[in-house]
């Protein structure tokens, strides 16, 4: 369903990776000119570069550098220039509002990348959506720490999130991460994600300003508008991922919100190789194995938010998945 050799990132990741470099006694224009890159390119607004040669930078600025934590240290580097994007986030009236706006314009950031918010009893999890072939540890790194770089901003100080969920290894010396991200990661996860208290989300933000965050939001959607499209495929999983906590999304409730008929979006997505069934399936699995093993929810709750009938056709689909039963699913996790 994607095109990973098509994905870009925008300049302003790029920009913190060559300042982080410069800093650490890289050449930035030397290492530019390997990629063939001109250094005036990178002041131009709309300049985007693919991530796979962003991944490729990020490994020479590591190897150069001899830094194993090269991504995480560069993430942490204040933007060179405000984007309209940053601004709407730090204006936002709470962080989470912030973190919402985020989610909604993820693509500029990383064009394959989807970007949710769950929300569990007393927290709310940020999850980072699998962006194919173009994940590698440092691009997880880069990310994943200007991501929490920029929600300390809108959060009260030295408010690290409650857990982090990385799909790399653990590294040989860890202590960057911690340092950096948060004293509770776990390595080999899933999929990533980053938790956070839900009050301390939700709190106003008397540095707020909604007005500035709303001018500036509407500046990022007519950037948005400039991306390549998303295939449809891609359109449909954002919109189960933004229901299935609250309705059960169903063909005819996607298809409306995305303007066509049912039929239309059927036929569309057999061009594309898929299924509206397939799509719904592929998110209920990842939503499912991710709450079964919070430890926080029944069997029944999470079987009935999903949209099964009852919780015995929710063990069997969950079998079927991980060739365990949800219950031994998560006892085998809590051992581990």
């Amino acid at each position: 369903m994607k095109d990973n050799g098509n994905q870009t990132v925008w300049r302003h990741i790029l920009l913190s990776v060559l300042s982080t470099f410069e800093e650490m006694g890289g050449n930035a224009d030397d290492l530019l000119a390997q990629f063939d890159i001109e250094p005036n390119q990178l002041m131009t607004p709309n300049f985007r570069v693919k991530s796979e040669v962003l991944a490729s930078i990020l490994l020479q600025c590591k190897a150069v550098t001899r830094r194993s934590s090269f991504g995480v240290l560069a993430g942490q580097r204040p933007p060179l220039t405000n984007s309209p994007l940053a601004i709407s986030w730090l204006a936002s009236g709470t962080a989470l509002k912030g973190l919402e706006r985020l989610c909604r314009y993820a693509s500029l950031i990383e064009s394959g990348i989807i970007l949710s918010m769950a929300r569990q009893a007393n927290t709310c999890t940020l999850r980072v959506r699998d962006w194919g072939s173009t994940w590698q540890p440092i691009m997880e790194d880069i990310l994943v720490s200007r991501l929490c770089f920029m929600a300390q901003k809108t959060l009260p100080k030295n408010t690290p999130p409650l857990c982090i969920k990385l799909r790399q290894k653990k590294p040989a010396s860890p202590d960057p991460w911690h340092n950096l991200l948060g004293p509770v990661i776990h390595w080999e996860a899933d999929e990533i994600q980053i938790t956070w208290d839900d009050t301390i989300l939700s709190q106003p933000r008397f540095t707020a300003d909604e007005a500035t965050a709303q001018l500036n939001e509407a500046m990022v959607k007519k950037q948005l508008h400039k991306l390549p499209h998303p295939t449809l495929a891609k359109k449909v999983e954002s919109k189960i991922l933004m229901q299935i906590n609250t309705v059960v999304p169903d063909a005819e409730l996607i298809s409306r919100d995305l303007g066509m008929a049912s039929r239309t979006l059927q036929r569309h997505l057999k061009e594309e190789g898929t299924s509206f069934k397939d799509i719904l399936k592929e998110v209920r699995k990842t939503q499912a194995i991710d709450r079964v093993l919070t430890k926080s929810e029944s069997i029944e709750s999470i079987a009935s938010d999903l949209g099964y009938s009852d919780q015995r056709a929710f063990s069997k689909a969950f079998k079927n998945w991980v060739g365990h039963s949800p219950t031994s699913y998560r006892s085998r996790f809590k051992r581990s």
